[in-house]
């Protein structure tokens, strides 16, 4: 009988290097991020970046992503692709959830967060730059 053996992507050092230049670039006022955090999405065995941001309630998901498009042409996206990265609203549930779980600031250091479950939600790995608002 075959078994199938799943090996989990690692979080890379360039990666976490690559995620914290891009929330220090995007600092510069052009695209504003509450929250920054590397999620390891385990059904499609890949990480994502999450940039939170107020624009996309307030402005679309649509605009943000222009905006951070925008933003990415003026600083160096250090080998990330859009795919890479997913921008959503400051408000969603999992960012609230580590805003409740932990308090960071803006100095980009990032803190690993894994196999944890926060008020129901199972976190299975995560790197967190910024969850203040």
């Amino acid at each position: 009988m075959a078994e199938e053996i799943l090996v989990k992507e690692a979080l890379t050092d360039q990666m976490i290097e690559a995620g914290a230049s891009v929330v220090q670039n995007l600092n510069g006022g052009q695209f504003l991020v509450d929250a920054a955090v590397w999620l390891y999405l385990s059904d499609a065995n890949r990480w994502r970046l999450l940039l939170a941001t107020p624009e996309v309630h307030t402005e679309g998901p649509l605009k943000a992503y222009k905006r951070l498009l925008r933003a990415f042409g003026n600083a160096a996206m250090h080998g990330l692709t859009i795919e890479d990265v997913s921008v959503i609203d400051s408000r969603d549930p999992l960012i609230r959830l580590l805003r409740g779980a932990m308090k960071t600031d803006r100095s980009g250091r990032g803190i690993r967060f894994s196999r944890t479950t926060i008020k129901g939600q199972f976190i299975d790995d995560a790197y967190i730059y910024r969850t203040a608002a």
